[in-house]
């Protein structure tokens, strides 16, 4: 650095960070530190490139390093929040966001990234007032209008969602973040040509990210042009070969395509490449037909419902037109008139089980494993206790206390019922009946489907009940739902313990 003082040296390094060149950067920067090991502002701008390199534990060291010798940079305590953000230690990085904020309220980038943090633990409300907050300081902020957009998106706004991804793009119209969180909320509003023009202009805008090209190529799939998502899906794998993703997104394309042997190959790739996986783990047992999963993994389901619960009822019940809950409570009706029962209702949901029920019902509780769903189902104010955890845990507790269970919808997530049915059958009080929705399979047992859904024989049904001391009263066939415009069959079944002591 003979040649360099060691602020020309610092903005030189700067400038090379700026233009992504990272290396450069970081050599330009340790020559500083080596001159001078207290040099705030180079431990700072170094902690950065050490989170854009990857490096996340260097960069948490680096940057608080930077703010013990400086503590007054806002900007160093907002890129502490982000990288640890990165690392999960969230209240962490809400601490280091509002330190970054109390020494400047006005700071826009640090409302921005509070917002992220929160958004990322799920306190939605909260991260939208912040992205709002970072808007106003600054209005042409197009990432803290996308950030506003994914929030509200998962509120199930998707009107507001849309409005403020194609504000981001306004602003920004090279964003290709933007354009894919506008194409993801375009898909679930059900308006597939206008998303998947988005995804093209994403991948147009950025044509050598993988992510891209395999979010395409599954919408592709889900609009039935097999042949372009398996060359979507084809150009990711290529592009990101490192990403379980791609590898996921291609094998779902193969197997629509029938190539069911490549579709194999294909996800077992995505496991490698990530082995902690539950959801490729769970795909490939669907995939191979091997037995090996006889439930469906509880986070699994937690999340895929968690993520759902705003807009799942209206997706249940006008797109995928389920009447699960109107057939039980037909069928319920057909074989009692009875209105004081204590009812309990697995898998509640949002509450459409609960609606039906409740006319029947002098006490009725809800179970269900997500606290998403749950939070909808208090909405109604239908139930006299909802209660957050598995189904089968909440039948062990206290034997002989109900007078109909009910699960509409849940046996689908539980291929093995050896547990289930007799747990039910020593909750209920002699009389007392259990009536649930199964999807229909016609071979032996139960079977798990590529739609990662169980679907179970009626055979396997009965035997399961006689062993439980449970006897059929009523087992009638009926189309549960419709999934891709086809008809699902399935069945309500109707079990009772005791039935002839059944008062009526």
């Amino acid at each position: 650095m003979s040649q360099l003082t060691i602020q020309q040296a610092f903005e030189l390094a700067q400038q090379h960070q700026q233009s992504g060149r990272l290396h450069d950067a970081q050599q330009f920067y340790q020559q500083v530190l080596a001159e001078q090991p207290a040099h705030a502002g180079a431990l700072h701008c170094l902690g950065v490139v050490a989170h854009q390199q990857g490096q996340n534990g260097v960069a948490v060291d680096l940057i608080r390093r930077a703010i013990a010798l400086n503590p007054e940079l806002p900007e160093a305590h907002k890129d502490l929040a982000t990288a640890l953000r990165k690392a999960g230690q969230f209240d962490e990085a809400i601490a280091a966001c509002g330190q970054a904020i109390a020494l400047r309220p006005d700071y826009a980038e640090a409302h921005n990234t509070l917002a992220n943090i929160l958004k990322d633990q799920g306190r939605l409300d909260e991260a939208i007032a912040a992205y709002r907050r970072a808007i106003a300081l600054r209005g042409n902020f197009a990432q803290a209008y996308s950030g506003l957009g994914s929030a509200l998106h998962a509120q199930r706004k998707l009107d507001e969602a849309i409005s403020a991804q194609r504000q981001a793009i306004q602003i920004k119209p090279d964003f290709a973040v933007a354009h894919v969180q506008l194409a993801r909320v375009l898909r679930d509003k059900g308006q597939l040509e206008e998303a998947l023009a988005a995804y093209t202009q994403a991948v147009a805008l950025m044509p050598g990210w993988g992510d891209f090209h395999a979010r395409r190529g599954g919408l592709l799939l889900e609009m039935g042009r097999v042949a372009e998502a398996v060359a979507a899906c084809r150009r990711a794998v290529e592009l990101a070969p490192a990403q379980a993703f791609t590898h996921r997104i291609l094998s779902q394309a193969l197997d629509k395509a029938g190539d069911r042997e490549e579709a194999i190959r294909s996800l077992r790739e995505a496991h490698r490449l990530d082995p902690a996986s539950q959801q490729i783990t769970f795909e490939l047992a669907a995939l191979l037909g091997d037995g090996s999963m006889p439930s469906a993994p509880i986070g699994i389901v937690r999340e895929l419902f968690d993520r759902y619960s705003q807009g799942f009822e209206d997706h249940l019940v006008r797109a995928l037109q389920y009447r699960g809950p109107e057939q039980l409570r037909t069928a319920i009706q057909s074989i009692t008139s009875r209105t004081d029962m204590d009812v309990l209702d697995l898998g509640c949901g949002t509450g459409l089980c609960g609606v039906e029920l409740r006319p029947m019902a002098r006490r009725l509780v809800g179970v269900d494993l997500s606290p998403g769903m749950l939070e909808r189902c208090a909405e109604k104010s239908i139930y006299d206790e909802l209660i957050e955890g598995d189904i089968t845990q909440a039948l062990l507790p206290i034997s002989e206390q109900w007078d109909l269970i009910v699960a509409g919808d849940v046996m689908v997530y539980i291929g093995d019922l050896s547990g289930v049915l007799p747990a039910a059958a020593a909750a209920l009080r002699p009389g007392g009946w259990l009536a649930f929705t199964l999807e229909r399979y016609d071979g032996a047992g139960f079977c798990l489907g590529t739609s990662l859904r169980y679907s179970h024989s009626l055979e396997y049904i009965r035997e399961l009940a006689g062993r439980a001391g449970l006897a059929e009263v009523l087992a009638q066939e009926v189309t549960l739902r419709f999934q891709s415009k086809a008809p699902v069959a399935g069945w309500i079944v109707v079990l009772q313990k005791d039935a002839e002591t059944c008062p009526v």
